[in-house]
């Protein structure tokens, strides 16, 4: 996809971030069936995601489009890049539990940012994961919360 540089490249960039702001979040795009996308081409990427193991996926099937480079190639069936998209969401949501449950104990800032359901409040922390509170807050509101529980794309906090 006329990149010019290597997935080393990436992952030496990624590895400087971690070191220099721990709690850093990484999130990616991922585009699955791209015409000329072998399977090795997608198992590089789902080594990609196992390696640097991203708090976000914005995930994607490619789908042609008028004036593209694309257009000269055969397009995927529709299956293998629904496959490909189901096996990159299952990976993703097999690490994502144990990542936000590193979270429990934690204290951070969040800013809230909605009302989610069951009147519940989303916050956003620093590094853009979602606290879900129950108590009664305002939106644009900054509170000091406790991470006490989690789930795949939630952290539960109470407010301090």
């Amino acid at each position: 996809m006329n990149r010019y540089y290597t997935i080393e490249d990436v992952y030496d960039i990624i590895e400087k971030f971690k070191k220099e702001i721990p709690d850093i979040s990484i999130g990616t795009d991922i585009i699955v069936g791209y015409p000329t996308e072998t399977e090795n081409d997608f198992q590089e990427t789902i080594d990609f995601i196992k390696k640097i193991k991203p708090n976000f996926i914005n995930l994607s099937r490619f789908g042609m489009r008028k004036n593209i480079e694309a257009k000269k190639y055969k397009d995927l069936i529709s299956r293998t890049k629904k496959e490909r998209s189901r096996k990159v969401t299952k990976i993703f949501e097999d690490y994502l539990l144990d990542k936000n449950k590193e979270e429990i104990g934690k204290e951070k800032e969040i800013i809230i940012t909605e009302i989610g359901k069951n009147n519940k409040y989303i916050g956003k922390t620093n590094n853009y994961l979602s606290v879900v509170i129950d108590e009664n807050v305002k939106i644009g509101q900054k509170v000091k919360v406790k991470i006490i529980d989690a789930d795949k794309y939630n952290l539960k906090g109470t407010i301090l």
